[in-house]
């Protein structure tokens, strides 16, 4: 095996090429980088740091299948030359990034109840889009514990966890605070001294919008043609997400962890959302899914190789996925036309799509909480030109249709909807929504796209399916589920363990903003039923969907962890 200082030692005793000289001259170019940036050296001494990747909706069985194949070639040398150790472990539940992520940085799960929820005391619709939402988690957040990056770094995340600096990370967009902001000029200068990284990037996103735009017309034609689908819709604005995300992020959160490294940043986390976003549209082995993770695999490689050796790296996913069908395409039926059929009140779904002149307001407002990193002239300019697109939108976005007759709102995350009713503040019972929706209950067991629901009633927790149903209490006794009855099959198996299920389904249950119903997709030709457009989906049950991978040199077996909350423990011991 090759080590990195077997590879330095190997530099130094060569005679003929002069590498301890290219190394000064390295090291002269990140501190003269770190200059322009305005980022000093750290001088205050550390202990053990850390450098944590994450690559988000990565399943642990895509990277086993994978792992002998070009597209995870870095990962396998990293376990079969270098010892890591790669362990699977489930998420729980919600599995979706903000619950797990609040998991990982906080050692608090329980205080998330899914990435778009409603808070129906304050009639508001609620979502982790929204920098707000995540900066009013996070402060929820550190009341239990200290966040894992304190004095660190984040690229690409819904919560700081006490970094000192983050770039893209949602809770600190509007509240910086004392987050020093990245100036566009010293972007510029650092650019200027690394003219490759301008081509390179340049001939990244052009090949990446080519290739996007292949494959979006490709797949277009593939589910018109051959699957038939009926209400496929071309995309336009995907293809340059995905130029965005691969092309520029990437290239920025590599940089970033670079010279964070040089820096001697303690605890450094990235996350790479591409495969996640890339898989929603394509499906998890799709040959454009397969060369984002490629990718992911050579930049993970290059930021190894710049590693100290004080520094741990982590590698993992934060969730799973399964592929996916989306339930209006199957039953010809969007499942608000469902509900509203069953009920007759107004539906209200989180992701219907909004008129032009809303949707380029609600972007404008996005785009202006993002302001904040740029300065002089060119965010004075940006920011008036923001305000008056976007002007009286900004509390409108973040509050719920909310009107006194009876209303629904399904709030979808992939294979996992909630269903909130207004006519009441608190969470209903299960008799109270058979009284007021006789049909409701019926409809939902009966129909072939719903594996299972979940329901309080009193002190109880109703699970239904279709010919079963399992009742728990709401809380647990002497630590453990306590099963009031239970009727038919077991319908749960198909998703995981029955009684890790049982008790990730009731600490979802007892959560804050938790849905009146909370539904779970089925599986359709092995395929799970997403209740939003998505051809693979996460956010429910699931036992790829619950079941990411953690890559570490430590060897941590984590087989038996059942709740994020518990890789918590992992990088607390770096504070």
């Amino acid at each position: 095996m090759v080590t990195t200082a077997d590879l330095n030692m190997s530099k130094k005793d060569n005679l003929y090429f002069p590498y301890d000289l290219d190394d000064q001259i390295k090291n002269w170019k990140y501190k003269v980088e770190l200059k322009q940036l305005g980022l000093p050296e750290i001088k205050k001494k550390f202990g053990k740091k850390f450098i944590a990747i994450q690559i988000d909706a990565l399943p642990f069985a895509i990277v086993e299948k994978y792992l002998h194949t070009p597209h995870c070639k870095f990962l396998r040398k990293l376990i079969t030359d270098n010892h890591y150790f790669i362990s699977k472990f489930n998420c729980g539940l919600p599995s979706d990034t903000p619950t797990v992520t609040a998991g990982i940085f906080y050692g608090n799960s329980e205080a998330v109840a899914g990435f778009r929820i409603v808070d129906k005391k304050n009639k508001r619709m609620m979502t982790f889009a929204d920098p707000e939402v995540a900066y009013e988690t996070e402060q929820i957040l550190k009341k239990k514990n200290p966040g894992i990056l304190k004095e660190g770094s984040a690229f690409v995340s819904h919560y700081s966890a006490g970094a000192e600096r983050s770039f893209l990370t949602m809770s600190t967009l509007t509240h910086k605070g004392r987050l020093k902001r990245l100036k566009e000029s010293n972007i510029i200068m650092l650019m200027l001294l690394n003219p490759f990284i301008l081509i390179k990037v340049a001939y990244t996103s052009l090949i990446e919008l080519i290739l996007e735009l292949y494959d979006a017309i490709r797949t277009f034609f593939h589910r018109i043609f051959i699957v038939k689908e009926k209400k496929t819709r071309f995309k336009m604005i995907f293809p340059f997400k995905r130029l965005i995300y691969q092309g520029f992020v990437m290239e920025i959160q590599k940089i970033g962890a670079i010279l964070d490294m040089n820096r001697g940043v303690p605890r450094i986390y990235l996350n790479f959302h591409a495969y996640d976003d890339l898989i929603h549209r394509r499906g998890m082995e799709s040959t454009a899914s397969l060369r984002v993770l490629r990718q992911i695999d050579r930049t993970i490689q290059k930021i190894y190789r710049e590693k100290p050796e004080d520094y741990d790296i982590y590698i993992f996913s934060d969730h799973g996925a399964e592929d996916s069908t989306p339930f209006d395409k199957l039953y010809d039926e969007s499942l608000e036309n469902f509900l509203h059929t069953l009920t007759k009140a107004e539906v209200h779904k989180a992701q219907e799509r909004a008129d032009w002149p809303t949707r380029l307001r609600k972007g404008a407002v996005r785009m202006g909480n993002a302001t904040s990193y740029l300065t002089g002239p060119v965010r004075w300019i940006t920011k008036l030109i923001l305000k008056a697109i976007s002007k009286e939108f900004r509390e409108k976005e973040r509050a719920a249709p909310w009107k006194d007759k009876e209303q629904i709102f399904i709030m979808n995350v992939g294979g996992f909807a909630q269903v909130y009713f207004n006519i009441s503040q608190k969470r209903m019972d299960l008799s109270q929504i058979k009284k007021k929706y006789p049909r409701l209950i019926k409809g939902l067991r009966n129909h072939p796209g719903i594996g299972f629901f979940v329901v309080k009633e009193k002190e109880n927790t109703h699970l239904i399916c279709w010919d079963s149903s399992i009742t728990i209490m709401n809380r647990p006794v002497k630590g453990k589920v306590k099963i009031v009855s239970r009727k038919g099959r077991d319908f749960l198996k198909k998703y995981g363990k029955t009684d890790v299920l049982l008790k990730q389904l009731q600490s979802l249950t007892n959560r804050d903003h938790v849905g009146d119903i909370i539904l779970f997709g089925n599986y359709h030709d092995g395929k799970m039923v997403s209740f939003g457009d998505y051809y693979a989906a996460h956010g429910g049950a699931g036992k790829q969907v619950q079941a990411p991978f953690f890559i570490s040199e430590q060897g941590f077996d984590l087989t038996r962890v059942t709740s994020p909350d518990e890789l918590y423990k992992i990088f607390k011991q770096y504070l």
